[in-house]
């Protein structure tokens, strides 16, 4: 799995090599979750750079850089802290325009670097790393803000993603969900992001 993700990036970055009109950009997220007394929150931040292969469609490479706090809520506190680290292509498609809006779907493949803090009233009881692949498809909403700069929000509560972890000691786990899940605790996913791209 590991060689197919690294021969298509390799082709992406191909591809970007070869382009005529390029873009650059990035977006950043912020997210609260709930659950009785318990709650997470988490951010992300994402710059990326591509090839406009036609006006439908764009694709691309980006950088990951987010994080995740979960808290119990209870007593006896119990903390689980997670940083993630991960790179990426994507391919954005073009479905629908009106006027400067455009509604699109990204879908994007990646592989992420994770560590996480396990804490139960100051006491770390688990500090230990782990990598992700994941694949996801988002919808967003765009607008054209100008020829040359578009802004746009993912719809994160229709976001598709699938991963899976493998730690240290060889155990692995796999996480399927539709929209923001509590149990998503590896790259963490906003309630709201928000971004810009620039085309020259």
């Amino acid at each position: 799995m590991k060689k197919v993700f690294v021969i298509g990036c390799m082709v992406a970055m191909g591809l970007v090599a070869q382009a005529q009109e390029y873009f650059v950009g990035g977006s950043i997220g912020f997210g609260t979750i709930s659950n009785g007394d318990e709650s997470s929150n988490s951010y992300t931040f994402s710059p990326m750079a591509g090839k406009i292969l036609s006006d439908d469609l764009y694709v691309g490479a980006r950088l990951t850089i987010s994080g995740d706090n979960w808290d119990n809520g209870q007593n006896p506190a119990s903390t689980t802290k997670t940083s993630t680290v991960g790179i990426g292509g994507f391919v954005r498609y073009y479905a629908i325009r009106f006027n400067k809006f455009a509604l699109c779907a990204e879908g994007g493949l990646g592989v992420e670097v994770n560590k996480t803090k396990r804490e139960v009233v100051g006491d770390i009881l688990e500090d230990g790393k782990s990598t992700t692949l994941r694949l996801e498809v988002v919808p967003l909403l765009t607008y054209n803000a100008s020829d040359k700069v578009e802004l746009f929000a993912e719809l994160n509560v229709a976001r598709f993603h699938f991963s899976n972890t493998s730690v240290k000691d060889g155990n692995s786990s796999s996480v399927f969900g539709l929209g923001a899940d509590m149990d998503d605790t590896v790259g963490p996913i906003g309630n709201l992001t928000v971004g810009a791209i620039f085309k020259f």
